[in-house]
């Protein structure tokens, strides 16, 4: 209220302004001084009012404030001898009560601006610090009461290494690769069909293996490269584990067919590169050792490369001999030894006719005249590109089917058996080739020997 009667200078208002003493103050005067005790006479008078503090008195007699009922509700009345000065001075209390509860709120409001101020100054300090610890990379020396987070203890140097466990990681990689590799054999062995030793054989084929050649000391397994195995393997290196293996061949091919005293043998494969023309040279030279008279044929009329290796400079061949009468020409084998004489498929320098049909009479003649003075050794094409093996087969003692280890599958073999068995050739037995099992003997003699022995497959 003192804003209100200040703010609207009710001090002099007519209202509430007086000169001298009123009768009210008259009337008190005289009823205090009947009613006076000794001990007020003894006390000093009291100083009468000022002229602005008669007016608020009067102002402040005027007001009244009241509680309605049991709510927060305030009801504020004037009295004043006018209706529009009661509702003004009314309604001017109401809003210096909004007044000061504004002032309250502000007044807390400063003190919490102060307070606000004082924390952010403490949070940019302990900020500071924090940044500076990140940088040295060590923990804050000072309290962070603003921090949810507690340093229970600062990092120390670590005594060893702790990550990758170098060991660990080295034993799961060992089983882990074990693993993997005993999955990728399996799965190869599953999906391998190649031949591998005589007991895929008899399961492919239904027949035992006459022979396990080995590869020669110094062979490449590259299937384009070919074995250093010469075609006179057997007298250049007699003790070597090759020339082992074919003498057990040539025994079990002759053991075959004993009842012949000079054989018609042939030597066939599924495809090029399998060591028919190996095979057959050697065992040419095996059967001539034993004392026996031997022929050895090139049947390989469209790649001779048994001639060119044994008679690069032949004046004449089977080729010459199957093309016109076989009286006009005369058959002039090519001699390798004093019991070993040599076929080859062409002349030197010329190729095959593309007619010439080793199942042709002729061929039968020369096979029936040969085999009354010596025994036939026949190198065949590969039965995947020619049909020659099957055509001379039913006119042979039998065929030898070689096959290359790791090389040729169940299916080639079996439809090279199906061929043959289509003709009613006689099939003397399989050689496993080229096999990798036993260390072949790396002693050799008799390096001196013609370059036209030499191996050719």
């Amino acid at each position: 209220m003192r804003f209100v009667f200040t703010t609207l200078d009710l001090a002099h208002t007519p209202e509430f302004s007086t000169h001298g003493r009123g009768v009210r103050d008259w009337l008190r005067d005289r009823l205090s001084g009947l009613i006076s005790s000794p001990s007020r006479e003894a006390a000093p008078a009291l100083a009468p009012l000022s002229e602005e503090a008669r007016a608020f008195q009067a102002f402040s007699d005027r007001v009244s404030v009241r509680r309605i009922g049991q709510s927060y509700v305030l009801e504020i009345s004037y009295r004043s001898l006018e209706r529009q000065q009661a509702a003004k001075l009314a309604n001017s209390i109401t809003a210096a009560y909004i007044r000061d509860q504004i002032e309250l709120k502000a007044s807390a409001a400063q003190r919490g601006s102060e307070y606000l101020q004082g924390r952010i100054t403490d949070v940019q300090a302990e900020q500071a610090a924090a940044a500076e610890a990140v940088r040295l990379g060590t923990v804050p020396d000072m309290r962070l009461p603003d921090s949810d987070a507690r340093v229970i203890s600062a990092a120390l140097e670590p005594l060893g290494k702790a990550y990758p466990q170098t060991m660990l990681v080295l034993g799961f990689a060992a089983v882990a690769g074990l693993l993997i590799g005993l999955s990728i054999a399996a799965i190869r062995y599953g999906l391998d069909r190649t031949l591998h030793s005589p007991k895929d054989v008899w399961r492919s084929a239904g027949m035992a293996c006459l022979g396990l050649i080995p590869r020669r000391s110094g062979g490449s397994r590259r299937r384009l490269q070919r074995p250093l195995i010469a075609l006179d393997e057997i007298l250049i290196h007699p003790d070597s584990n090759v020339s082992a293996a074919l003498r057990v061949s040539r025994t079990a091919i002759l053991a075959a067919n004993p009842t012949s005293r000079h054989h018609a043998i042939g030597f066939v494969a599924w495809s090029h590169r399998e060591g028919t023309s190996t095979i057959a040279s050697n065992f040419a030279h095996l059967v001539a050792a034993a004392g026996d008279r031997v022929t050895l044929i090139d049947g390989h009329l469209h790649q001779p490369g048994l001639s060119q290796a044994l008679a690069p400079h032949a004046e004449s061949g089977l080729n010459e001999l199957l093309s016109c009468d076989s009286t006009k020409t005369e058959l002039q084998p090519v001699p390798l030894s004093e019991a070993l004489s040599f076929v080859p498929a062409v002349r030197s320098g010329t190729t095959s006719d593309p007619n010439i049909y080793l199942g042709s009479p002729e061929m039968q003649i020369i096979l029936v005249a040969m085999r009354q003075e010596r025994s036939v050794i026949i190198d065949l094409p590969p039965l995947s590109v020619s049909s020659d093996a099957q055509a001379i087969g039913p006119h042979l003692d039998g065929l030898v089917l070689v096959i290359e280890a790791h090389r040729t599958t169940s299916d080639e073999v079996a439809m090279a058996v199906t061929a043959l068995r289509s003709t009613k050739t006689r099939i003397l037995g399989i050689i496993l080739n080229k096999t990798t099992a036993g260390q072949p003997d790396t002693r050799a003699a008799g390096r001196n020997r013609r370059d036209r022995f030499r191996r050719h497959d």
